[in-house]
């Protein structure tokens, strides 16, 4: 086995920091994490070569962190919209046309 990070390594860290910097959360931080989980697996079980365990980590880890400040955000969201749409349908002001 060589001593090089595997691509499945390198591709999870390039995802997780793209799922960051180009603001595409959920399309990159899900396969981010679920190949970084995959690469740990192989270098847990002898697969795969140990140098890519630091890139496989911080890629799950940032993916993972990206997918539930993403989930918290949409939530976050859906409580605001209710709040000014509901309070809006509570006081006979939705729909109103003047």
């Amino acid at each position: 086995m060589n001593n090089s990070a595997s691509g499945m390594a390198i591709a999870s860290l390039i995802l997780g920091i793209v799922s960051w910097v180009l603001g595409v959360s959920l399309l990159a931080s899900i396969p981010g994490a679920i190949i970084g989980k995959m690469e740990l697996n192989n270098i847990a079980a002898g697969s795969s070569s140990e140098a890519g365990k630091t890139l496989a980590t911080i890629g799950f880890w940032v993916s993972m962190a990206n997918i539930i400040l993403s989930v918290l955000g949409m939530c976050a969201g859906c409580v605001v919209w209710l709040f000014m749409f509901g309070g809006m349908a509570m006081f006979g002001l939705a729909g109103a046309a003047g």
